[in-house]
């Protein structure tokens, strides 16, 4: 899967699905950075993503399978509560929890590219945006 990792933190289980047509697994999503798929489609605000999983994402996927108790994906520390993101109070305790937690992601991706290098092709796979800033 080509996706930022603040997407994947954020998938929930309805947002995978079996497509019958395709005879394969998809992940549909909004992503949160919309500014970076606006050129997907003209006068879309709300771009939708819809990416096929490959083998490997989707065991990835299943091996957490029921381990969120609020319906996520991946079990990460923030996601074992329901959030209401209408309330104000609730909205800055996930936002900053789910800030740390991309954070401790990025910074993990960069060492791994520089371990890599730019001409690898385990680079093309690692870009996000924190390690590409640091290569400017």
């Amino acid at each position: 899967m080509k996706s930022r990792p603040i997407d994947i933190m954020k998938l929930a289980w309805e947002n995978i699905a079996f497509n019958k047509q395709y005879n394969r697994w998809t992940c549909t999503y909004i992503p949160s950075k919309k500014k970076n798929y606006a050129f997907m489609r003209e006068n879309d605000k709300n771009p939708l993503v819809v990416q096929f999983l490959t083998q490997r994402a989707l065991e990835i996927i299943m091996k957490y399978k029921d381990k969120s108790k609020a319906g996520y994906v991946l079990p990460f520390a923030h996601n074992q509560k329901k959030w209401d993101l209408n309330d104000p109070e609730q909205y800055h305790s996930y936002y900053t929890q789910q800030n740390r937690a991309q954070g401790r992601i990025n910074r993990f991706l960069w060492k791994v590219g520089l371990h890599f290098g730019p001409l690898s092709p385990h680079y093309l796979c690692l870009q996000t945006h924190s390690y590409n800033e640091s290569i400017d």
